[in-house]
């Protein structure tokens, strides 16, 4: 308690010197000695001093009471917090604050003379504990050397029986080895031979699927040797069509060597002249896109061709009739370049319907194919 009135005594002297705000080096130290006292009195007389010097030097001591009051309860508050704000609720406040820490001393002296009277019992009950023990240790050791005596008896008696037990131990260790080099050579065998099975059931599981592969094979081979003698039907059908149409071709390279006089009819006539170059240039695209037809054909063939030595002949007769109906192709596409025309526009616009329906025929055939 003594200590906690120093300390407030100190914070108190400690907020005078900043509301002087360090005005006067005879205030300073003064605050310098109240905090260096060891003696609780003398601190408290000191600090009275201080007070009081303060309150005398001042124009206004009622005014410097109140204002010094408010700073020492501002250093008071730091130490207690839970102090009132006033110095007079402070002076109601202190002597029930010093009664109850006074009691709770009392109280925490109570339970440390308990304490000591424990720890006194405690050691006692220790120090007994540590001498049975100790006595206790000495039979131990009397006992311990007793029975020392007797294995070394022992040992001498029986160390034929003991060489004997070892070698047994060293023969049991081997054997336990070897066993377990067994049990793991039979582990790794078990375990190729499921690796093995896996093999075998993938190997048969490949086999099984190759079998029908084989057997669509030879489905297919099958439908496509009928399939190849249908298609040499539809191509001679298809050579005699287009043998029409080189007739058509040549009957119109006839005419371009003729002079152009379409454009001396009229708006009309340029017109159709120029919807006549539209078609011929859409007709020019699908008879490429046949020849490219006809060309995937000719692969189809030729993959037909290594099937079975049956066909081999057949193959290069296709194969020569569809360089004729290339040379022909290009022919009919040399041919079928607009470059001028003279005679009636409603005939030759007829004949190239016709010329597209049939087109259109050709590739519905081909694409079924």
């Amino acid at each position: 308690m003594n200590d906690l009135i120093a300390n407030i005594i100190d914070e108190t002297a400690e907020q005078i010197r900043l509301f002087l705000n360090l005005d006067k080096l005879s205030s300073s130290a003064i605050v310098d000695e109240i905090k260096n006292e060891n003696d609780l009195l003398a601190k408290i007389g000191k600090f009275m001093k201080l007070v009081i010097d303060r309150i005398s030097f001042s124009k206004d001591p009622v005014k410097y009471y109140n204002s010094m009051c408010a700073n020492i309860m501002g250093g008071v508050r730091k130490i207690l917090p839970n102090a009132p704000e006033t110095v007079q609720e402070f002076s109601d406040w202190l002597p029930a604050q010093l009664e109850q820490h006074k009691l709770e001393i009392r109280i925490m002296k109570k339970k440390l003379r308990k304490c000591q009277e424990a720890l006194i019992e405690t050691k006692n009950s220790i120090a007994k504990q540590a001498y049975e023990s100790t006595e206790k240790s000495k039979d131990l050791e009397q006992q311990l050397k007793h029975l020392k005596k007797e294995n070394k008896q022992l040992k001498e008696r029986y160390m034929d029986r003991e060489d004997f037990l070892q070698y047994h131990k060293s023969q049991v260790s081997i054997a336990e080895s070897k066993q377990q080099r067994a049990e793991q050579s039979s582990f790794e065998l078990q375990k190729n031979n499921y690796d093995l099975k896996l093999k075998l059931f993938d190997l048969q599981s490949t086999i099984d699927a190759l079998k029908r592969e084989n057997s669509e094979l030879k489905k297919q081979i099958r439908s496509t040797s009928e399939q190849n003698q249908y298609d040499i039907l539809e191509r001679n059908e298809l050579l005699y069509q287009i043998d029409c149409y080189h007739v058509d071709a040549m009957k119109i390279e006839k005419l371009q060597n003729l002079p152009c006089k379409c454009f001396e009819h009229g708006k009309n006539w340029t017109k159709a002249h120029k919807q006549l170059h539209r078609e011929l240039y859409q007709l020019e695209q699908e008879n490429e896109e046949l020849k490219a037809r006809l060309s995937d054909v000719i692969a189809e063939n030729n993959t037909l061709k290594y099937v079975g030595n049956k066909h081999n002949k057949k193959v290069k007769q296709e194969k020569t009739q569809k360089e004729n109906v290339e040379q022909t192709q290009t022919k009919c596409c040399s041919c079928c370049k607009c470059k001028c025309h003279y005679l009636d526009v409603n005939s030759l616009k007829k004949r190239f319907d016709d010329l597209e329906s049939d087109v259109e025929e050709l590739r519905k055939e081909i694409d079924g194919k």
